[in-house]
């Protein structure tokens, strides 16, 4: 049995914008997860891409640049011709549940 889950929390990293891609919504975004400090006090950051789709996509919607999010979902890998016909390869989390995080309080939608 293979496992493909993932988990995290964090910032928006860019202003949110919803998109139409045919009947369904879509929207990308990187998360800015903080995980620790290096040995000279510097903050060590990773910037996670992920795709939403239809009510996960409209929920994150709501939101802007920097609003904290919990989100779960799974690796996506996707290979692709670039404009000078290099092969390029795509990794970014494909969201499969959203959880918004107020203070201590937090609302979560799963994907239906």
């Amino acid at each position: 049995m293979a496992i493909n889950r993932w988990v995290g929390q964090g910032n928006l990293v860019f202003d949110v914008e919803v998109k139409q891609a045919g009947e369904k919504k879509v929207l990308n975004n990187k998360l800015a997860i903080n995980w620790g400090k290096s040995a000279d006090g510097k903050s060590l950051t990773d910037f996670i891409p992920f795709t939403a789709w239809d009510k996960d996509a409209e929920l994150i919607g709501r939101l802007s640049k920097g609003s904290q999010v919990a989100l779960e979902g799974n690796i996506k890998v996707e290979s692709y011709k670039d404009k000078n016909d290099t092969m390029q390869t795509k990794v970014f989390v494909r969201v499969t549940s959203v959880g918004l995080c107020y203070g201590t309080a937090s609302v979560t939608q799963e994907m239906e």
